[in-house]
């Protein structure tokens, strides 16, 4: 954990640690949710992306 801005910050990757190989983006998503609350998504249109989004806010509140 690292001190940045005032807010405790765990990176995804460690200084060291080699990215995953592309086709481990499972992995890489794992940790983006883990670390963010975020996940990809594959859109055919930015519509489609931000009512993914808003689907995953509402289901993450409650």
């Amino acid at each position: 954990m690292e001190e940045t801005f005032g807010k405790s910050f765990n990176p995804i990757w460690h200084a060291g640690e080699s990215l995953p190989p592309a086709a481990d983006n499972f992995e890489l998503g794992n940790r983006l949710l883990d670390a963010y609350g975020v996940y990809l998504i594959e859109s055919a249109s930015a519509k489609e992306l931000e009512r993914e989004t808003l689907t995953y806010r509402k289901e993450a509140k409650s």
